[in-house]
């Protein structure tokens, strides 16, 4: 700023001293032609007067003389040349020679020593005014750099450079209001800040490109390396960001809310998206572990049997026609079998409801251990249990499985001092040949369990509706 505005001084001043000489030398020789002109009238007049000439000065020349004019007058002064004069006397012309009483140089030497006072003094002046002005600007340079460095405004350089009501003044007034304020928004800034430090809720500012900006502390807790805030969501995630995320910036939704893990010890957050800016995002991650696991434990509950652990009717249901619907695109048989244990209410009465229950759990281990990775075997009732056989080629491959149960649970239940038989019958269904209703499909599973305890068949068998 100090030498840009000096060289811009420097070049004012030449440019308008040059103007200035300029000005000086064409009013200098005007006047001085015209100060010639007036002594040569005067002195022609005084010659006509006085005769103050000879008849060998009569002029023998053919052409008619000219008087003189400021361009003649000026033309010999400036080489030093005496100035020629043709008086006329009683019809004859006289030639005799003139010489200026003042030299046209000596003429000039007042207006241009006049001149240099007046631009030394000029000079001065402005130069004093420039290193004043200057030396603000220096404050004023100070005064920032003492503000950007250290964030604080000072005082007493302030008062030295709001000395004069100029522009240095109104500018500075102005910078001094928007460093108060944005110290003001600052300080406010850190309070909101240290708040959301102390925040068990992590907060984030993204890009559009997902590069995290601004962060509080709890951020620091899931992650130590900050980078792209793609990198820690799991995969099922991406694609639910990464296409609702422009309708986010256009404000065509509110927010995006989902579930995700973020790091490898198994907690659980919740992650909120909002548009917070013009290609900016805010996120709000909340820990949600406990709350999570409370509701996986409740849905768990309510969709397993609390003895057993096994799916209760409604998830067993659910399951159930999941089968049926990707059977029925795979062209696939799908089984449904039915238990019942045998004489089980004799055996609570005779044994204690502990050992019932532990007789009850023992099967469900049994039935579940011969069945195959993709069946479900659950129990809906007290001593109802029930199987879905996924995925089957033929109804042969249901006596295979059902042969396996009945090796499984033949050997002898032990427990405590007791030592018992698990007896059960069995019914089983097929789909699509005896239904294609979830339902239908457990009544006819069912209604064979029955024929076969009826019957006092061997508890393991198929009966085809």
């Amino acid at each position: 700023m100090k030498n840009s505005f000096k060289k811009e001084i420097q070049k004012n001043l030449l440019f308008m001293y040059t103007i200035l000489i300029i000005v000086v030398l064409l009013l200098s020789h005007s006047m001085y032609a015209s100060f010639l002109q007036n002594e040569l009238k005067e002195y022609e007049h005084h010659l006509l007067k006085l005769h103050d000439f000879s008849s060998s000065d009569i002029y023998t020349g053919t052409t008619t003389p000219d008087y003189t004019s400021k361009i003649h007058i000026l033309s010999n002064v400036v080489f030093a040349k005496s100035i020629p004069i043709y008086p006329l006397y009683k019809n004859k012309h006289y030639l005799l020679d003139f010489l200026p009483s003042t030299p046209y140089y000596s003429f000039l030497t007042y207006p241009l020593s006049l001149l240099v006072i007046i631009m030394f003094c000029n000079h001065i002046v402005v130069r004093r005014l420039v290193k004043r002005r200057i030396r603000r600007f220096k404050y004023f340079e100070d005064y920032l750099y003492s503000y950007l460095s250290d964030g604080h405004i000072k005082d007493e350089i302030f008062e030295k450079i709001n000395e004069y009501d100029d522009e240095i003044c109104n500018l500075s007034q102005q910078a001094h209001s928007l460093m108060v304020e944005n110290i003001k928004i600052k300080e406010k800034q850190e309070k909101f800040f240290k708040t959301l430090d102390t925040l068990n809720e992590v907060v984030l500012e993204l890009s559009y490109d997902f590069i995290i900006q601004e962060h509080n502390r709890p951020w620091l807790d899931i992650r130590d390396n900050i980078n792209n805030f793609l990198y820690y969501l799991n995969r099922k995630n991406l694609a639910t960001v990464q296409v609702k995320s422009s309708e986010l910036l256009h404000n065509e939704i509110s927010e995006i809310v989902f579930v995700d893990s973020l790091n490898k010890d198994g907690s659980f957050f919740q992650v909120k998206m909002i548009n917070i800016g013009t290609n900016v995002f805010g996120v709000v991650i909340s820990d949600i572990s406990f709350t999570h696991k409370e509701h996986q434990k409740t849905k768990h509950k309510s969709l397993h049997d609390a003895l057993t652990g096994l799916p209760n009717r409604t998830l067993f249901l659910d399951r159930l026609e999941n089968e049926i619907r990707k059977s029925k695109r795979n062209n696939k048989l799908v089984g449904v079998l039915f238990f019942d244990l045998n004489k089980f209410k004799n055996i609570n009465d005779d044994y204690g409801h502990a050992f019932g229950d532990a007789y009850l759990v023992e099967f469900s281990r049994r039935v579940s251990g011969a069945l195959r990775d993709s069946d479900t075997c659950a129990r809906i009732g007290g001593d109802e249990f029930v199987a879905i056989l996924a995925d089957l080629q033929s109804e042969d491959e249901i006596k295979t499985i059902i042969d396996k149960i009945h090796d499984s649970i033949s050997e002898v239940f032990s427990y405590e001092d007791h030592q018992l038989p698990i007896k059960a019958s069995i019914g089983a269904s097929l789909y699509p040949d005896d239904g294609i209703d979830a339902d239908v499909l457990i009544l006819k599973a069912d209604n064979a369990m029955y024929k076969s305890k009826k019957n006092n068949k061997k508890y393991s068998r198929y009966i085809e509706e």
